[in-house]
């Protein structure tokens, strides 16, 4: 399952940080997750 929710409430958090670099790839890892994977 994905923390989609902690991950947005993380992004908001550290949305001044350099973490916000982190939160692009971990918004594509969600949708990978929703998404039927390519593999």
């Amino acid at each position: 399952m994905c923390l989609s929710p902690l991950i947005n409430s993380v992004c908001r958090w550290h949305q001044r940080q350099l973490i916000s670099k982190w939160c692009g790839i971990l918004l594509q890892l969600l949708l990978l997750c929703k998404a039927p994977r390519p593999f």
